[in-house]
């Protein structure tokens, strides 16, 4: 397997990190719908909010994990 750009490696987490996020805007729609509805409880309001938190949570683990895998920009200003 390869960890290059084009890998094996490279792809998988490509594909897992785009399903992170599209569950996570899932979770967003959901919490939207949720605060349209005026007989929604504050049980289902706060199960609403945890699944948020997780969602930024993911994708601040994407974001990261993205980073990584950038060539160093600090690298590339000192090269200049």
């Amino acid at each position: 397997m390869s960890s290059d750009g084009d890998g094996t490696v490279t792809r998988l987490a490509d594909a897992t990190e785009a399903e992170i996020l599209i569950m996570a805007r899932m979770d967003v729609e959901r919490a939207r719908s949720l605060t349209d509805d005026s007989s929604v409880s504050r049980a289902e309001l706060r199960l609403a909010l945890r699944y948020l938190a997780r969602a930024v949570e993911d994708a601040a683990m994407v974001a990261d994990l993205r980073a990584e895998r950038l060539p160093d920009l600090a690298d590339d200003e000192a090269a200049r």
